[in-house]
């Protein structure tokens, strides 16, 4: 399983909208308006692409950008300080996807 973080803007509601349910499908969690963090498979990254792919596809979506970040133990640390408002949510999922118990430091 590769950790994930997806991060997109995306100016048509319709394309946008199919992009939050193909994200939650693939059991992402939102963390802000545009930006989801998740645990996914080679499947659901190939669900993903499939998707980017038809956006791109699209005449509306050329100007749109999708952005696919894999996190290691490392960067995840580094987000943990950040994450004050949200450390119940951010404890959550790390614990999910670390598959361990985290306690969040602030």
């Amino acid at each position: 399983m590769k950790r994930i973080l997806v991060f997109y803007d995306i100016s048509e509601d319709r394309v946008r909208n199919e992009m939050v349910k193909v994200l939650k499908r693939c059991g992402f969690y939102r963390i802000q308006k545009s930006v989801f963090m998740g645990c996914t498979n080679e499947e659901g990254m190939n669900r993903i692409e499939g998707f980017v792919k038809y956006m791109r596809s699209k005449e509306e979506c050329r100007m749109d950008s999708v952005i696919v970040m894999h996190l290691d133990d490392r960067i995840l640390q580094s987000m943990r300080d950040l994450m004050r408002d949200e450390e119940e949510v951010f404890s959550n999922w790390l614990k999910m996807v670390m598959g361990k118990k985290v306690v969040v430091v602030i």
